[in-house]
């Protein structure tokens, strides 16, 4: 979930491909958390692109 929100955090829509209902529930709750700070957001990226 925690990439889910970074996703959506910088502009993605995550697509999980799930037909578990519970996972769906699960996915969907990321939709109230609060948005990533930049610091966090920024160690992501790194890790991602590096």
């Amino acid at each position: 979930q925690i990439f889910f929100r970074f996703l959506m955090d910088i502009g993605l829509t995550p697509l999980t491909g799930t037909t578990d209902k519970k996972h769906m529930k699960e996915d969907l709750q990321v939709l109230q958390w609060p948005s990533l700070d930049n610091d966090s957001i920024a160690k992501l990226k790194k890790l991602i692109h590096d």
